[in-house]
Order: structure tokens, then sequence, then C-alpha cells
């Protein structure tokens, strides 16, 4: 199967690599600690403990992922990634939801979800997702009725033993009312690369998926004016992820990350 979106065509790992790659996955998980710096939810009684740079969800809506059950096989490793519009009272809301196994690159979930509550903008500029597209795919039987429903979806492939990749998947989860601790965040990754973060300090430079993508893998994402695409944006997260993993040294030795050092 080749994995490719656009012009770009993005690394597909053979059944015998998968196994080492899961490992050096594994190992990159980040802390608990780390993950509440960042503003992951990961405590249902207590919440994030960054202050909301806009209003969030309710924890009473917030659960945990489910049990790992060993007669369930649940998938190892997935990418995700959400679009939200803009809610009345100015939180986000879904719209989108996709999921690809890391491993193998399969497409899991790709949806258009219907809000759950009045829209005040829809943020198309940014996601090309408006009402006719949205109408479109429920003409389909394609849409998923709510976050509610996007998160039973992504509960099929999904349980607490099962890492999840993404960048800044923290407002993924927010979106989804998800609260997961083994995570691997593209965007924590990458800076943990350049800056040799290892004890779960904050290092003050990030850089955006397109950014990274351009600068260290030398991949442009986004060409269509700028249109994030779930599909492409989970392919490319996973990109910057496993080059990470599998060409450490190039990753730091990039021109570009020189560049944007100096």
């Amino acid at each position: 199967m080749v994995l490719r979106f656009g012009r770009v065509t993005y690394t597909r790992l053979e059944r015998n690599e998968q196994e080492a790659v899961f490992k050096k996955l594994s190992a990159r998980c980040h802390s608990v600690g780390s993950l509440v710096n960042e503003g992951y939810t990961v405590d249902l009684a207590k919440g994030p403990a960054t202050k909301p740079r806009k209003p969030r969800p309710s924890l009473a809506d917030f659960r945990q992922t489910p049990m790992w059950q060993p007669a369930i096989k649940k998938r190892r490793a997935v990418v995700i990634d959400c679009e939200m519009a803009e809610a009345m009272d100015g939180s986000d809301e879904l719209i989108s939801v996709c999921a690809i196994d890391f491993l193998t690159g399969e497409t899991l979930v790709n949806n258009l979800v219907i809000p759950t509550r009045p829209i005040k903008n829809w943020r198309e500029d940014i996601h090309g997702i408006d009402v006719s597209k949205l109408y479109g795919a429920i003409m389909e039987q394609k849409a998923l009725s709510g976050w509610e429903a996007a998160r039973q979806e992504l509960w099929r492939h999904i349980d607490e033993t099962t890492i999840l990749i993404g960048q800044t998947v923290c407002y993924d989860f927010e979106a989804l009312r998800l609260v997961h601790t083994r995570v691997v965040d593209s965007a924590m990754l990458a800076a943990e690369a350049v800056f040799n973060n290892w004890i779960g300090k904050k290092p003050g430079r990030r850089w955006g998926l397109q950014e990274l993508c351009k600068a260290f893998l030398g991949i442009e994402i986004r060409v269509e004016g700028g249109i994030h695409d779930n599909l492409e944006d989970v392919l490319a997260a996973r990109e910057v992820v496993l080059q990470i993993l599998l060409k450490p040294a190039e990753f730091k030795r990039s021109e570009a990350q020189c560049f944007l050092l100096r």
C-alpha cells in the first residue's frame, strides 16, 4: 500500500520493521507531568492545569479511554486529528475526526461530525468544512452524530494501552472529551529532539505541523490554499514522529533547524 496525499509520498513500514519502530515509539511516550505542563487533562477531578484561552468543555463529559481487555484486539498506535468550528460561547465544537494506524498507515476513521451546538463561525477558511459539505455527508450517511459518537467510533480501535499520536493533540482530546495518557505529541517530540529536553521542562520554541514538515523534512503540506485536511495532517504528524524515531541525527542536523535556531 502506497501512503500518498497530494504530491507527497509518506513512509511505509514493512511488516518486519513495525515491531522495532513500535518499541522506539513506546520509549518516547511523554510523562504525565509533561502532559500536564502542556495543558492535557489527565485528572477528571482537577481538569487541566493550564489557564484556558477559551471556554472549555465540562469535565463531566470527559471519559477515560476504555480499559484493556485481552479478548478484544485494539490498535497499538493510532494517529488522530480533529477539526473544530466555533460555538456560540467561543468554545470549540468538533466537526471532523480522522484516525490512522501509525504502523500501517491504514485509515480507521475519517468522518465529518454533526455539531451538537449552534455554530457562530465554521472556520471554513482553515479546514474547508461548511454547512453544505456537512449536509452532503449527512445525506450520504457518512457523518457522525456529535462528539460523543465520534469518540465512540475512535474507541472501536483504541484502549488505554494504545499510544495516541498527533500534533498538539491535547486540543483534539478536548474536542472528543477524552482522557488518555499514553501519548506521543509530534510538537513536543520535535522540541525534545532539538533541545535535548528529557527532564520534563517545557522549551519555549514550538513548530506548527506545516513548518515542521517544510523545515525539517523538506515536504510541503496544505498547498491548496493552506486548507487543513484531516488525512493529510495525520499522515504528516506520523511522518514527523517516524523521522525522529528512525533518523534522529539527521533531524537534528537539518540545515533548516540551524537557520531557525540562529
